[in-house]
């Protein structure tokens, strides 16, 4: 082999090395994403209580065939009462968001074109949604007005 072919060689190799070449395909993906999902860690909170991505909620995204997992700075979250889904407030993925008043929330997670949501409950101090009391509440009808029923 003459000394201009090795150095050739030589001098494409040192190049491709340094990444002066683009790669052929990629690995780990586009960045579009074909489907993304949330498992979240906690789906009930009392009212006041922060919820707080970082803690609350892991990301996910399918992308070219390869399942990634998703640092919450890259997501956008948003949350709302569940009757308001078009009001998102934006929440931080690293500062979270006070819950109030008690009741349905929506949480709302986009990434990479697509989204994704889930639902979590807000209960009052007592435990219970919207103010209601667990179980089941009996109205006894003494018939008051029937002939013969005295009233207590």
């Amino acid at each position: 082999m003459s000394r201009l072919c090795r150095f050739l060689i030589i001098f494409i190799a040192v190049y491709a090395a340094a990444g002066c070449f683009s790669p052929i395909g990629s690995i780990g993906g586009s960045d579009t994403v074909d489907l993304l999902w949330v498992v979240p860690n906690r789906l009930e909170y009392k009212a006041g209580e922060i919820f707080l991505p970082g803690r609350d909620l892991e990301v996910f995204a399918l992308s070219d065939g390869v399942v990634k997992a998703v640092h919450l700075s890259q997501v956008e979250i948003g949350i709302a009462d569940a009757t308001l889904s078009d009001d998102l407030k934006n929440v931080l993925y690293d500062s979270g968001c006070v819950l109030e008043p008690a009741g349905k929330k929506l949480i709302v997670v986009k990434y990479g074109g697509a989204s994704t949501s889930y639902y979590i409950e807000v209960l009052d101090s007592d435990g219970n949604v919207n103010n209601t009391k667990p179980g089941i509440n009996i109205e006894w009808d003494l018939g008051e007005n029937e002939p013969g029923n005295k009233p207590r």
